[in-house]
């Protein structure tokens, strides 16, 4: 689901254990509900992060900066993001933007 008027948009993620997500920063809130599996958030908790398994439900502030989010075993989660996402380096800087018009553009048939 998306929303041009607010810049939300919903997604049901499916990830391969052992999988990531570049490093990012939150423009938007975002929030998540633990369907299967388990994911390791800014290193897990082992290392001041979240790790977040079936059933948990995780609230993420706008401005939040992700350096990792690693995918230990096959994870299925159901994630809202109020606004875009910025993918950044290792520096800080943007190399790329999801918005709402990108996952819109996603969900289109091939």
């Amino acid at each position: 689901r998306v929303s041009s008027e607010t810049g939300a948009w919903t997604v049901l993620f499916h990830c391969l254990a052992g999988s990531s997500f570049a490093p990012q920063r939150h423009l938007g809130a975002g929030e998540y509900l633990m369907l299967k599996g388990k994911m390791e958030v800014r290193g897990g908790v082992g290392k001041g992060g979240v790790t977040a398994v079936t059933g948990d439900y995780g609230y993420e502030p706008s401005g939040v900066v992700h350096d990792s989010t690693c995918f230990v075993e096959e994870t299925e989660f159901f994630f809202t993001n109020h606004g875009p996402i910025a993918f950044i380096d290792a520096v800080g800087n943007t190399t790329a933007v999801l918005d709402w018009r990108d996952i819109l553009a996603l969900a289109e048939p091939r």
